[in-house]
């Protein structure tokens, strides 16, 4: 599974990453991959935007920030998948001050032809 991002704002360094993932891979963890090297390369006390065809991802993020999520140790153990790249997204927004801003859009093909 391969994951990228770009980022695009005018004001900052031009940077392209991308990476693949081996083991235990699925597409939500190739997008919070994405989403965490995202966020440990962005700078502190910034306002990110993320574009996401995924929204899966979105709604568990807002829901990891309503009063409705228990952050104990114990229901960190009873998330599904992903539980600890989702704390250490959560860590990183927290301790670097970062404002995270997530964007539904429109899934896309994307075809790449070797020859």
């Amino acid at each position: 599974m391969a994951f990228a991002l770009l980022q695009t704002h005018l004001n900052a360094p031009n940077i392209r990453f991308s990476a693949t993932i081996e083991k235990w891979c699925s597409s939500t963890h190739a997008e919070l991959a994405a989403v965490f090297v995202a966020l440990i390369i962005s700078p502190y006390n910034s306002n990110i935007n993320i574009y996401t065809d995924c929204k899966s991802l979105i709604d568990h993020y807002h829901y990891l920030l309503s009063p409705l999520h228990n952050n104990s140790i114990r229901n960190f153990f009873k998330e599904p998948t992903n539980n600890l790249l989702w704390n250490m997204i959560m860590d990183v927004i927290s301790n670097r001050s970062i404002n995270v801003t997530f964007h539904k859009v429109k899934a896309i093909r994307v075809i790449h032809i070797m020859n």
